[in-house]
């Protein structure tokens, strides 16, 4: 085996398959290496594991001034060492040999060279599903991102109780007017983010119910982000999701999601809609935080039209602050007051991503919603609900 590719195209590959280079999580010694596969005149397939989740990126060579020239081809397992070893290479725009001799990879660049003991390929799991798909359709890389951003920071972070509760739960189903809709939520239990489809599927799409690691769908924005559409399969216990030149199988959650939908409170006479400057809010939040770092709860009073923030008094606190924000709509004269999470508010407006936040509340102890507020005329491609349950200040 052996290819030329550019420092610049090798690192691009190093940089998508770079979680799992730095996971030692696997049972599987082969596991700790690369699998690459050279086809002459064609493409270099490299490939990583942990043996969960699977990564597959594959380099085409493109015309005369390709980034990559395969001379021959071959198959081989070369240590993850090899391409962080190459990070450290300067010249992206000098190709870099790869060849394989008598078991041992050569790797040049100009003056430098280095060798590497490979393993066996054909040792190598696979891991491509043998199964139909459940379904497969597109989605804009836009629209998944969107999705991501804005729910995965209510997964919890880690639970041997509720590993369910470490995904974010998609779910494909009709609508009212029996047109494919879908919705994606994510919750720690103390929290929710339920995303929402305005507009109906694409009809390649099919009634599914399925639940990803948010860890690794952050990790597939990141991978496709210079992507402008991308393809999801789903199977049984594995999801795909690939572009032209990538391709990623992440291992679903197993388990029962929860019905998220009933924790959204319908809107009553009683419920408190109010209004008001986002950044402001942020802003006063953050001084809370910087003030009282044992103490992560702050205190909500609405009165008229005026939300008055207060750091919630604890022990011998002696820093205490109280911020006055008028509000820009109320549906109501009546007061309100209730407490909550510092930190969990403030991701819930950072998700909400727009200058002005609407609050929805009904008493001390029922759950809060916040919801972006949109300028007139914009599209809008989902309907974005985030819940933050309170806590008792007594």
């Amino acid at each position: 085996m052996k290819f030329s590719i550019t420092l610049a195209e090798m690192k691009a590959v190093a940089n998508k398959l770079d979680r799992l280079l730095k996971s030692n999580e696997t049972v599987l010694p082969i596991l700790n290496s690369v699998k690459v596969v050279a086809e002459a005149n064609e493409t270099v397939q490299f490939t990583a594991s942990n043996g969960v989740d699977t990564i597959l990126v594959t380099v085409k060579v493109e015309g005369e001034n390709s980034p990559l020239i395969v001379e021959n081809s071959g198959m081989v397992c070369i240590p993850k060492n090899t391409l962080k070893v190459l990070e450290k290479f300067k010249n992206n725009t000098t190709p870099v040999t790869f060849e394989v001799v008598d078991n041992t990879l050569v790797l040049t660049q100009k003056r430098t060279k280095l060798t590497f003991l490979t393993f066996n390929a054909d040792e190598y799991p696979k891991f491509e599903p043998t199964t139909a798909p459940l379904a497969s359709f597109p989605i804009s890389f836009k629209l998944f991102n969107d999705i991501v951003s804005k729910s995965a920071y209510a997964a919890i972070k880690a639970s041997d109780s509720r590993p369910i509760l470490q995904g974010i739960n998609f779910k494909f189903q009709l609508d009212d007017n029996n047109q494919l809709a879908f919705q994606a939520s994510a919750t720690d239990s103390h929290r929710l983010s339920l995303y929402q489809s305005v507009l109906p599927l694409n009809p390649e799409a099919a009634i599914l119910d399925f639940t990803v690691p948010a860890a690794t769908l952050r990790d597939s924005v990141k991978i496709f982000n210079n992507a402008d559409a991308i393809g999801i399969t789903v199977f049984k216990n594995i999801v795909l999701i690939n572009d032209t030149n990538t391709i990623v199988f992440f291992r679903l959650l197993e388990g029962n999601y929860p019905e998220v939908n009933r924790l959204i409170p319908a809107v009553n006479e009683k419920t408190k809609i109010i209004e008001l400057d986002t950044a402001e809010l942020f802003n006063t939040l953050e001084i809370v935080e910087a003030l009282n770092t044992d103490v992560n709860d702050v205190v909500f009073q609405v009165t008229g039209q005026q939300l008055t923030v207060l750091s919630r008094e604890v022990g011998g606190s002696t820093s205490k602050l109280k911020q006055e924000i008028p509000l820009t709509k109320s549906n109501s004269a009546g007061e309100l007051t209730f407490a909550a999470s510092c930190s969990f508010i403030k991701e819930s407006l950072k998700a909400c991503a727009t200058p002005t936040i609407r609050i929805q509340m009904e008493a001390p102890l029922k759950p809060v919603l916040f919801f972006p507020v949109y300028s007139d005329g914009a599209q809008v491609a989902a309907q974005i609900s985030h819940l933050v349950l309170p806590v008792r200040t007594y």
